[in-house]
């Protein structure tokens, strides 16, 4: 599960605040966002993707070589 640590600490495992890290699901982590040092982050769903066919056709019209 991808987590964002909310602030710094070190044992078992290590993180800085704001550092991402995506880590197993597991007892650790169930303790670590218990205790309120990460939180879940959501993927993006502005990632930028490749263009449909018709999209690329699209923007090729009226350019010119």
């Amino acid at each position: 599960m991808k987590v964002k640590a909310k602030v710094s600490f070190s044992g078992i495992l290590t993180m800085s605040k704001g550092q991402t890290a995506d880590l197993p699901e597991n007892e650790t982590l169930e303790d670590l966002m218990n205790a309120g040092y990460v939180e879940t982050v959501e993927p993006l769903s502005d990632t930028p993707t490749a263009p449909t066919k018709k999209e690329a056709k699209k923007g090729a019209k009226g350019k010119t070589a």
